[in-house]
Parts: structure tokens; sequence; C-alpha cells
């Protein structure tokens, strides 16, 4: 009798619970943190020298550099992906 195909994936789904992040993937999560730092830190100087009283005119100089530091960020974790599917797709591999 030909095992269901659901029942298959449920294995291989229970069998990527106990996958590691490779330092490979840990190093795109670090990056993809450091972009928000940069962010932070910017908005963090912005304050330092315009003060808390123009909030809303640093928030719209900000919004170009937070949706660039999207656009990186979506990147990242796009690259990221391409990395653990080409690791998923090797037997045997316990590190995504």
């Amino acid at each position: 009798m030909e095992q269901n195909p659901i029942i298959k994936t449920q294995k291989k789904s229970s069998e990527m619970r106990n996958v590691t992040l490779s330092s490979t993937t840990k190093e795109f999560l670090v990056a993809h943190r450091m972009t928000q730092e940069v962010g932070d830190n910017v908005l963090e100087q912005m304050f330092k020298f315009w003060g808390d009283s123009n909030e809303t005119a640093i928030e719209k100089d900000m919004d170009p550099l937070w949706t660039a530091i999207g656009k990186v960020q979506d990147e990242i974790i796009r690259l990221m992906s391409n990395v653990i599917h080409e690791n998923l797709m090797r037997v045997g591999v316990t590190e995504i």
C-alpha cells in the first residue's frame, strides 16, 4: 500500500522542527538586525540634534531611510530564504 502524501509531509515537517540554525542563517539574521540598528542610531542622532519638539519633522525626514531599510531587510530575508531552501533540499541536512 502506498503511503499517503499528507503523512509524508507531516513526517518531513516534524523532522524540520529538529533542525538547528546554521552559522550562515545566523549571520543573515544578524545583518537584518544591524540594518534596524542603523536606523535607530540615525533617529537617535536626529533627536539629539533637533530635539523632541521636532518629532513630526524628524519622522518625515526619516521616512525615506526607513523605507530603504525595509527594502534591504526584505532582500536579506529573500537571500536567506534561498540559502535555507537549498539546505532543505539536501538529504540529511540538519542545519538550515
